[in-house]
């Protein structure tokens, strides 16, 4: 049985899909089955919202602070499943809806998705990874080309739509990467931090 909802440093956290336009050199995909208290995040298919409830009922969420839709797949690529969740817990739990995302779910569904998502998400954290488009390219390999300047777009259009923004980049690029990353954090008025590798 895989696990749609699973504990991970005292957060509570959603699988919905193992789908990504990505192949980033530092996926924790690559660490193996689970993360965390889960058994295993390697979903034979997308749950269908009847399996998201019927996961989410067997879940402890009322004693969590936070739900982050992270898993083993970028989130966005279940999108419809993504509203509807966050919709849920929003209107049955007290606690706060985030989205880990790396940004391209604009391109992955081929339509501006942020109406669909941003009423029912307290905050977004998007991977920057990188601080140009070549070096991103490199590191995250997106099946899609223009993905670097289509993520900072989706950043961008964030603002004054969802409370809280963030830009991250994880510890596996150089010092200089990682304050040019900041760089462009800065820039953009957008909150940024350097997530450490698992």
């Amino acid at each position: 049985m895989s696990d749609i909802f699973y504990v991970y440093g005292g957060t509570a956290y959603a699988n919905l899909t193992n789908k990504c336009p990505c192949r980033c050199t530092f996926c924790i995909r690559q660490n193996g089955e689970s993360v965390g208290n889960a058994t295993n995040l390697w979903l034979n298919s997308d749950p269908t919202m009847d399996d998201i409830l019927a996961a989410l009922k067997e879940f402890p969420l009322s004693n969590f602070d936070e739900l982050v839709f992270c898993g083993y797949g970028e989130p966005t690529c279940a999108v419809e499943n993504l509203a509807a969740t966050a919709k849920y817990v929003k209107e049955h739990y007290n606690v706060k809806t985030r989205l880990n995302t790396n940004g391209l779910g604009n391109m992955i569904n081929g339509r501006d998705i942020l109406p669909e998502i941003a009423p029912y998400l307290d905050a977004i954290s998007i991977s920057l990874n990188a601080p140009t488009a070549e070096k991103y390219d490199e590191l995250c390999r997106p099946k899609y080309e223009g993905a670097f300047d289509e993520m900072l777009r989706f950043a961008k259009n964030c603002k004054g739509v969802i409370p809280e923004i963030t830009l991250s980049v994880v510890d596996v690029i150089s010092d200089d990467d990682i304050e040019s990353c900041r760089k462009i954090a800065e820039d953009l008025g957008i909150h940024y931090r350097v997530r450490v590798k698992d």
